[in-house]
């Protein structure tokens, strides 16, 4: 290369009239790229500019690039390279196959759940060992996990919880009458009839049955019936039936949207460790026995003791509805407390005007304190409600609907078409009733030999 700039270098400079500029040809390196291919070597024409300048004349500026390097090695080199890679990958691929064909093996043997809680045990014991021995982590795994699966079956829990009270009140109810009878008759040897006896389970369903919707009204919201109440309570307000128009009804049907929460036992922070307050209102807690200052660790802490207590069910819901003028939105918070009707702490309605722009709130109940918390309430239930009836969500779910049915017909075609009879070479055979007719004709059969071998009339 060096060897070919020199040349160019001459025979530009032999090129040059006597008289006139200079004329100086550089030789420098370019990007181009000159290399090995297809085993042999080429050079990569060399790009020459000229650029004429009125003061220093013509300048020519010839750019050769000397050989980058070899195709084929680079080649070798990258194939090497992909190969000690994979090579180094192999062990921990086959380490993780193994892993994951064990883990297979066990969870069919004792259960996911089992496997994660042995992989978090062992986990931890890597990591920590002493912790293991705290208890309280150990406690609450516990006491979550009983929540969650307490959750998980509930409904479970319920049939089983009112079967043992169907047989509770139903033994209990036979006791009842079988001791009523014997004092009345003097007859302590009498027993109930069959008759007796299932007219009893009879009065025990229907009491347990009608116990438990009676818990259930009684502590839960109903969501179909604080629909139908908010509903009634919107269209009999005079300034929405004259702003939305009459009659006031649910847009699209019955949708709606409906946080609940509450309805359970939980524990609650209280404070009732303080005995006594001085005169200035300054709070002091017992903090000494008998006079005598009490060890830091021993003393109590405020704020810290903790009582079960049942939080009364709270609905969240929020629907559309419109009128023959405009639309509107209802957002409203229910609370059912035990052995009262509902109770609505809030009741707002977003009338939207004429142009679909603007909208106005009206408060049908509800103080100032609920009123602060009704724009998050609001904005937090129209984005599910929204998404849920946009046209690009019913589109979706359309799909879903269409391709659910296409899977359903698929199977159901191949199901016809794996029970219809193949010939012999493609699986085929007898029906199941000649099946089970051939069985027992060689069962007969074989019988009949062995009883002939057995005596002496086959060989």
């Amino acid at each position: 290369a060096s060897r070919a700039a020199r040349e160019v270098a001459f025979a530009s400079s032999a090129a040059r009239p006597a008289a006139g500029p200079r004329v100086v040809a550089h030789a420098t390196r370019s990007s181009a790229f000159a290399g090995w291919h297809n085993g042999r070597h080429c050079v990569s024409s060399a790009v020459a500019t000229r650029s004429v300048s009125p003061a220093f004349g013509a300048r020519a500026r010839t750019f050769i690039s000397p050989p980058a390097g070899s195709g084929r090695l680079a080649d070798l080199a990258t194939a090497a390279r992909e190969g000690l890679a994979s090579a180094r990958a192999a062990p921990i691929a086959a380490r993780d196959a193994a892993a994951r064909r064990a883990r297979a093996a066990l969870e069919k043997r004792v259960g996911p759940r089992v496997v994660s809680t042995l992989e978090r045990f062992v986990a931890s014991a890597a990591t920590n060992p002493f912790a293991l021995l705290n208890p309280m982590p150990h406690v609450a795994r516990a006491s979550n996990g009983t929540r969650a699966m307490l959750f998980r079956h509930k409904q479970a829990l319920e049939i089983v919880a009112q079967s043992v009270a169907v047989l509770v009140v139903w033994h209990g109810g036979l006791t009842f009458v079988a001791s009523v009878s014997s004092l009345m008759t003097s007859d302590a040897s009498a027993t109930p009839s069959a008759s007796s006896e299932l007219a009893a389970l009879g009065f025990a369903s229907v009491i347990v049955i009608l116990g438990t919707s009676a818990f259930k009204r009684r502590t839960r919201v109903d969501i179909d019936s604080a629909h139908a109440m908010l509903l009634r309570r919107v269209s009999a307000h005079a300034g929405l039936r004259e702003v939305l128009g009459s009659p006031i009804v649910g847009a699209r049907g019955n949708a709606r949207v409906a946080l609940v929460t509450g309805g359970e036992w939980r524990k609650d922070l209280i404070d009732d460790d303080v005995e006594f307050a001085r005169a200035d209102g300054e709070k002091t807690s017992s903090s000494s026995w008998f006079g005598y200052p009490t060890l830091p660790f021993v003393q109590k802490k405020r704020n810290q003791k903790t009582t079960w207590r049942w939080r009364d069910e709270r609905a969240h819901l929020a629907f559309p509805v419109r009128g023959s003028r405009c639309s509107g939105f209802v957002a409203a918070e229910v609370v059912k407390r035990a052995g009262f009707k509902p109770m609505f702490e809030l009741v707002a309605v977003d009338v939207e005007s004429l142009n679909g722009r603007d909208a106005h709130r009206v408060y049908l109940a509800g103080g100032l304190r609920e009123r602060e918390r009704a724009d998050a309430m609001v904005a937090a239930l129209r984005v599910p409600l929204g998404v849920a009836l946009g046209e690009a969500y019913d589109a979706l779910r359309a799909g879903d609907a269409r391709r659910a049915e296409e899977r359903r017909i698929e199977a159901a075609a191949k199901a016809a078409e794996a029970a219809a009879p193949k010939p012999l070479d493609r699986g085929g055979g007898m029906w199941p009733s000649e099946r089970a007719v051939d069985t027992a004709a060689s069962l007969a059969h074989g019988a009949k030999r062995w009883w002939g071998r057995a005596t002496g009339r086959l060989e």
